[in-house]
């Protein structure tokens, strides 16, 4: 999933706006133009942003070192002998059959394995071999698949890969009931990666069962993109889909902004900032929206021409009597949409601020970036920042069900910032001074497992060993995206 921009270009109006603090605006606008002192110190022709730009980049491209997968696909097919009854269907044939004609063909899309007499088992074969072996009722006659194992290995070789089983783990002759899948799930999914669960019933005699074509894949989702063209036209032949993100769950973000150049910051209809006083020129300085990887929050920049104390005059001068109802301040920062509901594992009910100077630790970063350009080497991030020191009692978030009629799809949430009603304008103890760098991160506050449906998913008569182990799964703190910064704003007072 990627963040996707909406441009909502309404028709504007013209008024007279009955602000107090006029000229102050103005003033703001001017001096957002001016360089701070931290900005005079860096030496260059280069402009502070183009040192945040840089850390923003370069913090993006080791978050996604870190969470790296292997390159490759592998496929594990359960061969066992239980599996006859699975695929006696003519949807669960023709599901298979969609599936590995996805990942068979001349370029070797992906390495298949079959799991039987307790052995993972290379399928060295060409393509169409392949195919043909796993289509063929023939090869399913040994006991013992063995799952666990196959968990583990996918796990190890921190690869893309389908497994393909009803998670029937034998012990001898015995289902195993214990719940084995569950430290193999936690462990993926705590490593930054989403597991999707694509469900089809049968019937093994009398006894209902159920089929499973599993997905272990980054938040890049390249490979579920593929089985979901292959397997998402049996949607309406039963087939059943169950996401769980885990705690780097990327949720899908969409922005609703005046244009390419502007940001989610107060606009009156004539499309003027005329409470922060934002910079919006599209210039070196100017608003920025960050393209990052998906394991990254939405990250902007919002270089303010107004002084804190400033804008919450100009916040009550659009309430006045007599201004424009359209025109009247609603939020600090508004406009973006984040769906929570892409995953099925938890139910989000709240975010909350959480923000910190960021000042010292970019005082550093332009030092030590200084430093480099004078040797000729390329910019690098320091080894070591020093903690931002937590500011309290400035802002808060809230988010709310979106009233945007353009976004695709449902569950859709407006994400908001505000100050906090405590702020008064006057800069709390952990900022130095007014023009500090705040960095202020939207997280996660209420995650709450969602288990209703677990057992109807996971379970059947006899078996609640894979419904256990999702259950714990979710209930498991490293897994819970309680916590997770989905978006992250640098705020600066120029």
């Amino acid at each position: 999933m990627k963040y996707i921009d909406i441009d909502s270009h309404s028709g504007k109006q013209s008024y007279s706006p009955f602000f107090r603090n006029k000229g102050a605006i103005f003033a703001g606008v001017a001096l957002s133009l001016m360089l701070t002192p931290l900005l005079q110190s860096c030496g260059d022709s280069k402009g502070y942003r183009t040192y945040l730009d840089k850390y923003v980049e370069l913090e993006s491209v080791e978050n996604m070192k870190a969470h790296a997968m292997k390159p490759g696909v592998s496929v594990y097919v359960d061969f066992s002998d239980g599996m006859n009854a699975a695929y006696g269907t003519s949807t669960s044939r023709d599901a298979l059959r969609s599936l590995i004609n996805v990942f068979t063909g001349t370029d070797n899309q992906a390495s298949f394995f079959s799991l039987a007499n307790d052995q993972i088992t290379a399928l060295d074969l060409p393509q169409t071999e392949v195919y043909n072996a796993i289509m063929s009722g023939k090869n399913y006659t040994k006991p013992k698949a063995p799952i666990e194992k196959t968990l583990k290995e996918i796990l190890d070789k921190r690869q893309a890969a389908i497994l393909i089983t009803d998670f029937e783990e034998y012990n001898g002759a015995v289902i195993q009931q214990q719940n084995y899948a569950k430290d193999y799930f936690i462990k993926w999914l705590s490593s930054g990666y989403n597991i999707i669960f694509y469900k089809l019933d049968y019937k093994e005699g009398s006894k209902p069962k159920h089929l499973y074509f599993t997905v272990f894949d980054s938040p890049y989702d390249e490979l579920a993109k593929k089985v979901e063209t292959a397997l998402k036209q049996y949607s309406a032949q039963g087939l059943e889909k169950f996401v769980i993100g885990g705690s780097s769950c990327q949720f899908a973000v969409s922005t609703s902004y005046p244009s390419s150049t502007q940001g989610g910051n107060y606009h009156n209809s004539n499309g003027e900032d005329l409470v922060s006083a934002v910079l919006e020129d599209g210039k070196e300085e100017a608003y920025k929206a960050y393209t990052l990887s998906p394991y990254d929050p939405f990250t902007e920049y919002y270089p303010f021409g107004e002084t804190w104390e400033n804008i919450l005059s100009n916040i009550s001068a659009t309430r006045e009597e007599g201004a424009p109802v359209a025109d009247r301040y609603a939020h600090l920062i508004s406009n973006v949409y984040v769906n929570f509901t892409l995953q099925d594992g938890y139910d989000i009910k709240g975010v909350e601020a959480r923000a910190v100077n960021f000042d010292p630790a970019m005082g550093q970063i332009i030092v030590v970036n200084d430093s480099l350009t004078a040797e000729g080497k390329e910019f690098a991030l320091p080894t070591s920042l020093p903690g931002g020191r937590e500011v309290l009692d400035m802002f808060k978030a809230s988010m709310a069900p979106a009233q945007n009629t353009t976004l695709s799809g449902t569950g859709w949430s407006e994400i908001s910032l505000d100050f906090d009603t405590r702020f008064n304008g006057s800069v709390p103890a952990s900022m130095s001074e007014p023009t500090d760098l705040l960095k202020v991160d939207i997280v996660i506050s209420d995650a709450t497992p969602r288990l209703d449906g677990i057992d109807q998913f996971f379970a059947w008569p006899g078996n609640n060993s894979l419904a256990e182990s999702v259950r714990n799964t979710l209930n498991s703190e490293k897994v819970n995206p309680k916590g997770r910064a989905i978006i992250t704003y640098y705020l600066k007072v120029l």
